[in-house]
């Protein structure tokens, strides 16, 4: 069983170490192109921010770290949180765990 601290704990690091690199090697690269009527309209086909959590690919619809909505709704809240926060689902101790604090 892992604390939601040591689950974090663990996967910070790798993620710190995988964003520098990545910066450090592309951080001088154009990403996109943006018009004024983009901007307006909710930076609709915009690649503006990288959000690692989730997207919404306008044929799928909402994606929690690479899960459609509609495959979570059995999920618990904390379930759907450790998965927010780690990238995966909490085993059954984590997640009792997770329910006592």
């Amino acid at each position: 069983m892992a604390t939601i601290k040591e689950a974090l704990a663990q996967k910070i690091p790798a993620w710190r170490d995988e964003i520098g690199k990545l910066v450090k090697e592309h951080g001088d690269k154009k990403i996109s192109d943006v018009t004024v009527a983009q901007a307006y309209g909710g930076m609709r086909g915009v690649k503006g921010l990288v959000c690692d959590t989730s997207e919404v690919p306008p044929d799928v619809g909402l994606v929690i770290r690479g899960i459609p909505c509609k495959d979570v709704t059995e999920k618990l809240p904390e379930e759907i949180l450790w998965l927010l926060l780690t990238g995966e689902y909490p085993d059954a101790a984590s997640l009792k765990g997770l329910q006592a604090e």
